[in-house]
């Protein structure tokens, strides 16, 4: 048996679209605007229901997330009337985290006219610009960012994701050698390396093997350990060779 429910929701003159139901054992609340996925939210089921209080906890989890995304842009308002800058980074942050990235965008570009040397701001506004979909204005803040504080991984590796966006595979592959070469260790430059490479391979935009391209220069690459850049051509290697094998299976 199906049971769901969905909401309309007009707040802040945008009208957005709550669809709850049942799946794989869980309660998943979906959040539209224009018929673009915002977020989905999880709720664990430990048993199964019976059909009254199945329908019951669909109807708690959905008023709650209704009542939440309701009181976001409720308190978004009285925020942007007081102009109190700590509170509109907040309420960026609060948008970033449900999902709302073009407002997460709109409220850190206001404040980073008033803090415009706050590197963290800065990587904060590229993050939320990458996830809207503008890359190109992400690639400015980010590298503005970079320029300040070089020796932070963190910002490198955000460069090779946005460059990636981009299709400038070879700087991006730069910037994850130089996160890497300031920490050997940072095993998210090494997930976000197999995720990129597998993609490139499924999506068919150029070989999956290292090429001349692909080499940093000798400068760059030595301050890399040779056991890390062994690790990171393996880690690589294995995400094409994990492809292709899933790929052979479609």
């Amino acid at each position: 048996m199906s049971i769901g429910l969905n909401s309309d929701l007009e707040v802040a003159d945008r009208k957005l679209h709550l669809q709850t139901s049942v799946e794989d054992q869980q309660i998943i609340a979906s959040l539209f605007d224009g018929g673009v996925l915002i977020f989905k939210k999880r709720f664990a089921l430990e048993r199964q229901e019976a059909s009254e209080a199945l329908e019951n906890k669909i109807s708690r989890v959905h008023e709650l997330v209704k009542a939440d995304v309701e009181m976001l842009f409720h308190i978004a308002e009285k925020v942007r009337n007081s102009k109190h800058l700590p509170s509109m980074r907040r309420l960026g942050h609060l948008f970033f985290d449900k999902g709302f990235y073009a407002d997460a965008v709109e409220q850190l570009s206001e404040v980073i006219k008033s803090q415009p040397d706050d590197e963290e701001l800065e990587i904060e506004l590229a993050t939320a610009l990458l996830l809207s979909g503008n890359a190109q204005s992400a690639l400015r803040y980010a590298e503005k960012a970079a320029e300040k504080k070089p020796d932070y991984p963190d910002f490198q590796l955000l460069l090779a994701k946005i460059n990636w966006r981009l299709k400038r595979f070879d700087e991006s592959r730069e910037r994850i050698y130089r996160a890497l070469s300031l920490n050997p260790q940072y095993w998210d430059a090494y997930f976000y390396t197999r995720r990129s490479i597998s993609r490139k391979c499924r999506n068919g935009s150029g070989s999956c093997q290292f090429t001349s391209s692909d080499r940093t220069t000798q400068g760059s690459r030595a301050a890399i350990a040779q056991s890390t850049e062994n690790e990171f051509r393996a880690s690589c290697r294995q995400a094409c060779q994990s492809d292709r094998k899933s790929q052979a299976w479609r």
